[in-house]
């Protein structure tokens, strides 16, 4: 848990900061809050001890180096000896980081809808949730399809739990509804759907596709689930990432490696065509893209 909801609404806004569908797991137990009370304690030192130590300078030693650290800068901003000293300033920030830290016990314990609790904060309007853990409800239109609804509900429960931290679709209920309207065709064509991926359709194209009523070959769920040259193009992107210490989409977006799967360019040459890919990924990555998807088509052979 951050110290504070500012901190929090930052960090998680960097989920979606690549423009592809995000979610934000926030790991929490009750001792990070009181982790958090408790280095109030060294920020805003005891207004007797810090006076204390001004009066007589012999008591430094005895006070833990944070704590003094604090009532060193305290002392550079409140300047006692030159004019009594107002507390009022850090008084008031003391109770406004007790009401932060207050803000993300509530959105962490309350059983109440989180996007609330945080828009509450921030003084922005509530609106509908989108599906929190708290909600967990896909937001219907007022002319509703009963067909759609019942495909929604059908992947919802078919996909909640699978593999996750939060116990939820690993869906998000606005790519729920996207799916159901209009099912794709192919796993190539799920994995290019918004919220899905290659790295979902991998995993579970073959469950989606036929929740959805499309027919699958049952002799090729390796092929159907997102097809085994995009899972290596995906694997091979967070090898690179990983030894670059970088976020996978910084090394190239998923709708290259999508274009690259779907293309299998042959030469550098084709690969050259392929959108997104300019001289300097070709330069660095070609050779290995080529071998990559030579090695993916041969197998399939």
């Amino acid at each position: 848990m951050p110290a504070s909801p500012e901190s929090y609404y930052q960090e998680a806004g960097r989920a979606g900061r690549d423009g592809a569908l995000a979610r934000c797991v926030l790991l929490y137990d009750r001792k990070d809050a009181h982790f958090a009370e408790r280095q109030l304690s060294v920020t805003f030192p005891d207004q007797a001890l810090a006076e204390s130590v001004w009066e007589d300078p012999s008591k430094r030693s005895r006070v833990p180096s944070r704590v003094l650290a604090s009532i060193d800068r305290l002392e550079r901003e409140l300047h006692p000896g030159r004019v009594s000293v107002n507390w009022a300033p850090v008084a008031l920030r003391l109770k406004s980081a007790k009401t932060r830290i207050g803000v993300l016990k509530s959105y962490a314990e309350s059983s109440q809808c989180r996007r609330a609790t945080m828009l509450r904060y921030f003084g922005e309007r509530e609106g509908n949730c989108a599906g929190c853990d708290r909600c967990r409800r896909v937001p219907r239109s007022r002319s509703v399809d009963r067909t759609v609804e019942a495909r929604i509900t059908q992947l919802r429960n078919l996909l909640r739990g699978r593999q996750t931290a939060w116990g939820g679709c690993v869906l998000d209920p606005s790519a729920l509804r996207n799916l159901a309207q209009t099912p794709p065709e192919s796993a190539e064509a799920l994995a290019a759907r918004p919220g899905v991926g290659p790295v979902l359709a991998e995993r579970y194209g073959g469950l989606i596709l036929r929740a959805l009523g499309v027919t699958v070959d049952a002799d090729s769920d390796a092929l159907v689930d997102g097809s085994r040259l995009l899972a290596v193009l995906v694997q091979w992107r967070q090898r690179v990432a990983r030894a670059m210490g970088l976020p996978g989409y910084v090394v190239v977006g998923e709708h290259v490696l999508l274009a690259i799967a779907a293309g299998r360019p042959w030469d550098r040459a084709a690969l050259a065509k392929v959108p997104g890919v300019g001289p300097r990924f070709l330069a660095k990555h070609g050779a290995e893209i080529l071998s990559i998807v030579t090695e993916a088509c041969s197998e399939r052979v």
